[in-house]
């Protein structure tokens, strides 16, 4: 486990070391100057464009997957530009030298909707190759795993979830479970 994680997937490699309470799916997100002037979208967009991303991360290695399949298939590769902080990232496609930002989806969809961005930037398509998300519970507590699954289902049963997702502007950043 990478112990700088912003969010903990609920990946098989984890789930051998502790439980997981998934609530949400969270993707990878494009972010793009508004108005999408390059039409990007997904992963394959992105060919012989410019991206930054952060390194160390799982977006980084979707870039590098990416390029490996375009150049197989004689295509522009991606100009992968990588920096050691997320905000660095960021800060490239803000000052325009590079064509797009790939984070989590819920970040793209931040940087998108603060007071200062308004207007400026979007989100490019939906959520890619969305994974569960939860929260980490150490195996032999299953009566604290039993009662966070109980609170999350009631989030999900009275409306809770949907309204802070809305509240946010995760709508379109996050997959519901249910």
């Amino acid at each position: 486990m990478r112990p700088r994680a912003a969010a903990w997937f609920s990946t098989d490699e984890r789930k051998k070391q502790v439980d997981f309470v998934d609530y949400l799916k969270v993707g990878q997100g494009l972010l793009v100057p508004a108005g999408n002037p390059k039409g990007i979208r997904t992963l394959d967009d992105l060919s012989g464009k410019a991206v930054a991303v952060q390194l160390g991360t799982t977006n980084k290695d979707a870039l590098d997957a990416k390029n490996a399949e375009l150049k197989a298939a004689g295509k522009p590769t991606i100009d992968i530009q990588t920096f050691q902080a997320d905000t660095d990232a960021f800060q490239q496609l803000a000052l325009g030298r590079v064509d797009a930002y790939s984070g989590d989806s819920p970040v793209a969809a931040y940087y998108a909707a603060k007071p200062e961005n308004k207007g400026k930037f979007e989100v490019g398509g939906t959520p890619i190759d969305p994974l569960p998300i939860g929260i980490a519970v150490r195996k032999e507590d299953t009566e604290l795993k039993n009662a966070v699954q109980a609170a999350i289902d009631a989030m999900y049963a009275d409306g809770t979830m949907k309204s802070i997702i809305d509240k946010w502007g995760m709508t379109n950043a996050v997959v519901l479970l249910k």
